[in-house]
């Protein structure tokens, strides 16, 4: 009993110690926005059916139909993301972040640590135009592309732009 115990604890300080040092690793508005041990942002994964992807995401829901579901997160009073999810026949095909910050050295920041995670997780990306591309594939797709992007011509924040979508889908 003692051992099993013991073996529960162990468990449980190791699981809240890799969650924080995730946290430590790239920061707190990366783990706020990826919210993810793998690639799939916020954990859902294209191909997947609507019902699943309201269960996994966390954020406040604004807009809802049978073609996108479409959230709002707070990272602080100022700064904030959106989330946009397409669907046909209720399969996941697209998934589309705007992300502000108002703060450039921590927009920066975020965009760094996002290249870095996606690099560690998918290898080196390329470039087209001011986006850094990476391609994957799952289960459900062959052609999936990862894309990441900052504007800084606004004058009161950095808008990032993150979005993973199926090329095979249509």
């Amino acid at each position: 009993m003692k051992k099993t115990l013991s073996f529960i604890i162990v468990v449980i300080l190791f699981y809240s110690c890799s969650s924080s040092m995730h946290e430590k690793e790239y920061g707190e508005y990366f783990y706020k926005t990826v919210s993810s041990e793998n690639w799939h942002l916020r954990g859902v994964e294209i191909g997947e059916v609507i019902d699943s992807v309201k269960t996994k995401e966390t954020s406040k829901l604004i807009k809802q139909s049978n073609e996108l579901l479409y959230y709002e997160t707070r990272l602080s009073d100022s700064d904030y993301f959106n989330t946009s999810y397409y669907f046909d026949k209720s399969l996941l095909y697209e998934i589309r972040y705007d992300i502000n910050v108002c703060n450039n050295e921590k927009a920066e920041q975020l965009y760094q640590n996002l290249n870095n995670f996606f690099i560690k997780q998918l290898g080196q990306f390329y470039r087209v135009e001011s986006y850094n591309i990476w391609k994957t594939k799952n289960h459900f797709s062959q052609k999936i592309e990862l894309a990441l992007s900052k504007d800084t011509t606004q004058s009161n924040a950095t808008k990032l732009f993150l979005s993973v979508a199926d090329y095979d889908y249509k």
